[in-house]
């Protein structure tokens, strides 16, 4: 996939943005007794003041229980070019089905950048699907 910009396009976000090149590969398989999931990307950013670019992947899984799910995900993502920096992502849920449409969830998510704090963040929620 290729997005390519005028100047006055995304330029104004980013200084210099003329080009992003990205390519993403992503699969899942059911095992019956737990679903996993796997992804891959690069994207390369084509920027006047230096190009950057960036490689991650992402492993899922899914695994039921009761009317619903205890799901668990790593991700890992390695920018390099104008900025080096690593990433690390883990979170792990439940997603509950109180109907074919409606769910209840609640999820824990850490995030580690490079040089930065590590952030946590909880959720819960309700969720309709249309």
């Amino acid at each position: 996939m290729r997005l390519d910009t005028n100047p006055g396009d995304l330029d104004t976000i980013v200084a210099g943005f003329r080009r992003q090149d990205a390519a993403l590969l992503g699969a899942t398989y059911d095992f019956g007794v737990v679903k996993l999931y796997g992804q891959y990307q690069h994207i390369k950013n084509t920027i006047s003041t230096g190009d950057t670019k960036a490689n991650g992947g992402q492993l899922g899984v899914s695994v039921p229980v009761g009317a619903g799910s205890i799901l668990a995900s790593y991700a890992y993502t390695k920018t390099s070019g104008a900025v080096d920096v690593k990433r690390n992502t883990w979170a792990i849920g439940y997603d509950y089905a109180l109907s074919k449409r409606t769910d209840l969830y609640a999820a824990y998510f850490r995030d580690k950048v490079t040089s930065l704090s590590t952030a946590d963040t909880f959720g819960v929620g309700m969720r309709a699907k249309f």
